[in-house]
């Protein structure tokens, strides 16, 4: 059965929810650091809900320790995952910082592989394939880094562009590295292909 305090406290939770939400990305695009701020809000949240809810006996007035340690320790994950989501968002600018230049050092060694004598590539269309790909990854590179440059200082959650852009990117490289598998003396070029999708989360 249903009771007033049942039903504020289900409401609570709803509010609180969705108010976590609505500072968020969408569920659906959650990896594990996102899940474990989840659960220590509703953990937080739940110790709140706990803390307000007086013993049977005890006295109705004055300061309850149990609601200040629950305000104290709801401040403490808000921050921890304020804290957190600051740290994730310095370190991917940091990486998207010297994501163009990498890209650029690509496309010169491809360029290097495209002259050499005697040549790479088993033909023209193949070479115009590595072309046509490293091109691709050097505009979507590109594209990475200025919405990760975008991203708003007091944006928590990691902005949908930026996952859009990384996620186009790492799919360029990949198929890059997938034709160059078949080419005798583009290590150097897979290489650094490799090196470029760690840069961007991949």
């Amino acid at each position: 059965m249903l009771t007033r305090d049942s039903k504020l406290l289900w409401l609570g939770l709803a509010i609180a929810i969705v108010a976590y939400l609505s500072a968020s990305k969408p569920p659906t695009e959650w990896g594990y650091p996102e899940w474990l701020q989840a659960a220590s809000f509703l953990l937080a949240w739940g110790s709140g809900q706990l803390g307000t809810s007086p013993l049977k006996g005890a006295p109705s007035g004055g300061v309850k320790p149990g609601r200040f340690l629950s305000v104290l320790l709801l401040i403490a994950v808000l921050g921890v995952s304020a804290s957190c989501a600051g740290s994730i968002r310095n370190q991917i600018r940091t990486s998207a910082l010297v994501v163009g230049d990498a890209a650029l050092g690509i496309d010169q060694i491809e360029q290097d592989i495209a002259r050499a004598v005697p040549p790479i590539y088993t033909s023209p269309a193949q070479a115009q394939e590595v072309s046509r790909g490293v091109l691709a990854t050097l505009q979507a590179a590109r594209a990475y880094e200025r919405a990760v440059r975008a991203w708003p200082a007091g944006e928590i959650a990691v902005p949908r562009t930026v996952w859009e852009a990384q996620t186009t990117a790492l799919q360029a490289i990949v198929q890059v590295e997938g034709i160059l598998e078949d080419v005798p003396g583009a290590g150097k070029l897979l290489a650094n292909l490799k090196h470029l999708r760690e840069l961007i989360g991949g």
